[in-house]
């Protein structure tokens, strides 16, 4: 099953999205940052900052695709603000 959506994301570290821990195989998740000037990073655990996560560039021009295993999260924060971070999980 594959699942689109937006998370709103804010200067707080917040789960965007849990890969189901009954799950025989990994999540693979695309992400988008639509903000025009607010970077966003991602990471595994609520410790994510700018300086540990993964930059999701801003102005939606670079997707970037992570992995999550069965029972993984995958926490967000944002630089500033309250932008959108966009995401597709797939099988």
């Amino acid at each position: 099953m594959a699942v689109a959506a937006q998370f709103v994301n804010s200067t707080t570290a917040a789960v965007v999205l849990t890969c189901p821990l009954g799950r025989e195989r990994p999540m693979f998740v695309t992400l988008l940052n639509n903000d025009a000037g607010i970077e966003q990073f991602v990471g595994g655990s609520a410790a994510v900052t700018a300086a540990n996560g993964f930059r999701v560039k801003f102005a939606a021009t670079t997707p970037v695709t992570v992995t999550l295993s069965p029972g993984d999260d995958l926490w967000a924060i944002s630089a500033s603000g309250t932008p959108k971070l966009s995401y597709f999980a797939s099988n």
